[in-house]
């Protein structure tokens, strides 16, 4: 049990992330394995009119399937404090989560 789980440690950074930027106006989360894009997920804008920090969170939950049918879900937070992101389906297949990276693109303002 703790060698799987030493192995999943080390994934974490391919399985989740963070951006301190703030989405005033929204954006996109492009996805890729190794340098092929295999989704773009919207970033919602946060909810401006909340009283409390924590209520200016908005939620994303994004399916989607590479070119080899592997099945992925992703769920991006976006709130006053930033963007946060992590996979939550993902394969079995370690090779394919050490290639996942990410890249921010916001809307202007």
């Amino acid at each position: 049990m703790g060698i799987v789980k030493n192995k999943m440690h080390g994934l974490t950074d391919h399985l989740k992330g963070s951006d301190g930027r703030v989405a005033l106006v929204g954006g996109y989360l492009y996805i890729y394995l190794t340098d092929k894009l295999i989704h773009i997920a919207g970033i919602l804008s946060l909810y401006l009119l909340a009283a409390r920090t924590s209520d200016s969170s908005v939620e994303n939950i994004d399916d989607f399937v590479d070119d080899q049918g592997n099945a992925f879900e992703i769920i991006i937070d976006s709130s006053i404090t930033g963007i946060e992101w992590s996979i939550q389906t993902y394969p079995d297949d370690e090779s394919i989560i050490q290639n996942l990276r990410y890249e921010i693109k916001l809307n202007e303002n």
